[in-house]
């Protein structure tokens, strides 16, 4: 199947790419998602959406599908859909 993936903020900058396609099997999850990526970009996803000491997703990181959080849904557990958009939003300040 394949999804949408969109970065923003400090993550967009750290990527070099706003949006990108990913090729997952039927049924994955965030999880699954998270770690192709990794595989795809190594240590230009790893410094941009990953907690260096535990080498999960940063817990500063929020992570929609579709426009509604993740963590409100099954966190990494949630399950992708064909065409679903996953966007990695990191943390927003202003002043």
């Amino acid at each position: 199947m394949r999804v949408v993936v969109g970065y923003l903020g400090q993550v967009r900058v750290n990527m070099s790419i706003s949006r990108e396609e990913l090729l997952l099997e039927e049924h994955s999850a965030i999880r699954e998602a998270v770690e192709a990526l990794h595989r795809k970009h190594g240590a230009r996803f790893s410094n941009a959406a990953l907690d260096r000491q535990t080498g999960e997703l940063s817990p500063y990181l929020v992570v929609t599908v579709n426009g509604v959080n993740a963590y409100e849904i099954k966190g990494l557990d949630t399950v992708l859909c064909d065409g679903d958009e996953v966007v990695f939003v990191p943390p927003l300040t202003g002043g």
